[in-house]
């Protein structure tokens, strides 16, 4: 971006003195015109001085509007330039839509800071940019002058707000205007940790994220870390736009090896909640998309359940999250995630992120989705293990039912993504031509079974399976007019639905 540098007040003298020339160019172009036509001569002269009039006419009209924003920027005192000798040089963008959204985004950061501080007024007038948000400009300055510090901590000092309207005065506009400053947060770091965005800060801008994130702050009373109150920002974010891939391989990453080293550790921050579940105001922080928690009851959310809120709107960072070994690490985050973390997603209650995130990761035809869906049935595979066993009668029953209500919340996004993958999960059947590796008969067998036990991962298994077979069945007869049909569909007469069925002991409680 280039820039325009100004002093003052000799902008002003600057401003002034082009308005004046252009009065009297167009007074000179219409005397010169007068005194042309009465002569009987050529007006092309006047007329060529009356354009130059009405060029420097417009030049002066811009220089105004910039006069009035570095009035502006002086009336705040909003630092935007440098001091100097001989007075203050303000840079001033050589395009005004970029010099407004410069002013817009450092009157909306100043704003943001006050209403951090308690100040309704400012809280109010920050509600007037969340239409701004669109205009990089305003973006960028907006996150560069809170700074990543500024930030992190904006939102611990807006909950410990709203946990003091909460306990008193209940205010429902105050927590909404909280929702909405959120929202607006949610939005432009979603845009300025977008390489492909107009408003992205740089890398350094993310690097600065993760010190913070990892870094110890408090609020009043409150001691936090940093990611727990980024979570919420997090967390406000409805996938318009979408986190992006970088921001997930940065601090995404990051911030779920730092959740692990902190459990590792055994610190005070090990129970991995984020800042509004401390505050008991989480749900009060819920601006964004989908409802966290179970239905009807409160929310409780850690700062794992909020970055998987905010990557499950993008494949690309939905992918570039979970499909990663961190240095040091045996195993996937992804693996990480559906095993050794598992337990902390039922300590919340809170499913759907995860599972919205597994959903949009694994659903993909590319080659990295299907590796990582093979990894996933092979780790499930082996949790599934003592899970369901055959009956007396032949039929699997399940033989584990505490078991089974932990990996519960899994059975939905798995069975989405088996039925997105169908004819691979059909192929582990086809001893020619497997095409997922470490799955026997019997552990797709349970993994079908385990599915069955959620009614939208029945319907979309179901539904992928009708149109594998229709699909064989078009394709035989544009073949051979049918004449093999048979032999297409025999192999796969043995896969209808998989009985399942209860102990007795389950059955009668």
């Amino acid at each position: 971006m280039s820039f325009s540098g100004v002093k003052l007040p000799e902008f002003d003298t600057l401003v002034n003195r082009h308005a004046a020339a252009a009065r009297q160019m167009e007074e000179l172009a219409s005397r010169l015109y007068g005194e042309l036509t009465s002569a009987g001569l050529d007006t092309t002269p006047a007329e060529r001085i009356r354009k130059l009039a009405a060029q420097v006419g417009r030049e002066a009209e811009d220089l105004r509007n910039r006069q009035r924003i570095v009035r502006e920027i002086e009336r705040h005192k909003i630092t935007l330039g440098a001091s100097v000798a001989t007075g203050t040089l303000i840079g001033v963008p050589d395009s005004l839509r970029q010099a407004q959204g410069q002013l817009d985004g450092a009157l909306a950061a100043k704003a943001a800071i006050a209403a951090g501080r308690g100040d309704a007024k400012a809280m109010a007038e920050l509600q007037r940019y969340a239409g701004r948000v669109n205009d990089p400009d305003f973006v960028k300055t907006f996150l560069a002058k809170l700074g990543a510090k500024g930030i992190t901590e904006l939102p611990a000092a807006l909950g410990l707000q709203v946990r003091a309207n909460v306990t008193s005065k209940r205010d429902p506009q105050q927590v909404k205007q909280v929702q909405q400053v959120m929202k607006l947060l949610a939005t432009a770091l979603a845009k300025g940790t977008d390489p492909k965005d107009e408003a992205f800060m740089g890398e350094a801008f993310l690097d600065q994220l993760k010190k913070e994130g990892r870094a110890e702050h408090k609020a009043l009373e409150v001691t936090y870390v940093g990611y727990q109150a980024q979570a919420l920002i997090w967390r406000a974010s409805d996938g318009k736009p979408p986190f992006s891939k970088r921001f997930m391989e940065v601090v995404g990453r990051d911030a779920i090896v730092h959740q692990k080293e902190l459990s590792d550790s055994r610190s005070p921050y090990a129970n991995s909640m984020d800042l509004a579940t401390v505050l008991g105001i989480s749900d009060s922080m819920q601006p964004g998309g989908p409802r966290m928690g179970q239905p009807g009851e409160p929310i409780k959310a850690s700062v794992i359940d909020d970055l998987a809120q905010a990557a499950q709107y993008s494949r690309p960072a939905a992918q570039a999250l979970l499909f990663h070994t961190p240095k040091g690490w045996t195993k996937s985050i992804m693996a990480y995630l559906l095993t050794d973390r598992r337990d902390g997603f039922n300590k919340t209650g809170n499913h759907a992120p995860f599972a919205r995130l597994l959903r949009t990761a694994l659903s993909g035809k590319d080659k990295e989705s299907l590796k990582y869906t093979n990894e996933a049935l092979v780790i499930l595979k082996n949790e599934l293990q003592g899970v369901f066993g055959p009956g007396k009668d032949g039929k699997l029953q399940i033989t584990d039912q505490k078991k089974l209500k932990q990996l519960s919340f899994l059975a939905g996004p798995i069975g989405s993504v088996m039925a997105a993958h169908i004819d691979e999960v059909f192929s582990v059947f086809d001893k020619k031509k497997p095409e997922l590796n470490g799955i026997d008969h019997a552990g797709m067998d349970r993994l079908l079974a385990f599915a069955g036990t959620d009614a939208s991962a029945t319907k979309a298994l179901v539904e992928g399976e009708v149109q594998r077979m229709l699909s064989m069945v078009h394709e035989s007869y544009r073949r051979d007019g049918g004449e093999q049909i048979e032999n297409v569909l025999i192999p796969d007469s043995t896969l209808a639905v998989i009985p399942l069925r209860k102990p007795r002991s389950a059955r009668r409680r």
